[in-house]
């Protein structure tokens, strides 16, 4: 169990330092992707998308998913607090391969 003014979450997908984060709170979606190093660059055929998705742990087996667009305007994600637990996963987008 961490102290009580920290959290533990993992950032995964598209970021520099994918992984478990500690994070004082109260801690946002902003802050985990600042403590993994922010969006990982784009590579030839992979970039970040736009979405970043934070999984929640809601009692025995069930799991609230909460979706957020980088895109947002007001970014809602920079307010949105993470709690103990919670995954966030930024999605990579593929792209098709050109000839």
């Amino acid at each position: 169990m961490p102290p009580a003014n920290m959290i533990n979450v993992t950032i995964s997908g598209a970021v520099q330092s994918p992984g478990p984060q500690s994070l004082r709170t109260p801690a946002t979606v902003r802050k985990g992707l600042d403590a993994a190093g922010g969006f990982a660059a784009a590579m030839l055929q992979m970039k970040p998308a736009e979405v970043i998705t934070v999984r929640r742990p809601s009692g025995t087996s069930a799991v609230d998913t909460f979706r957020f667009f980088t895109s947002d305007v007001p970014p809602t994600r920079e307010e949105f607090e993470l709690q103990d637990g919670d995954l966030v996963v930024v999605q990579w987008q593929i792209e098709a391969e050109k000839n």
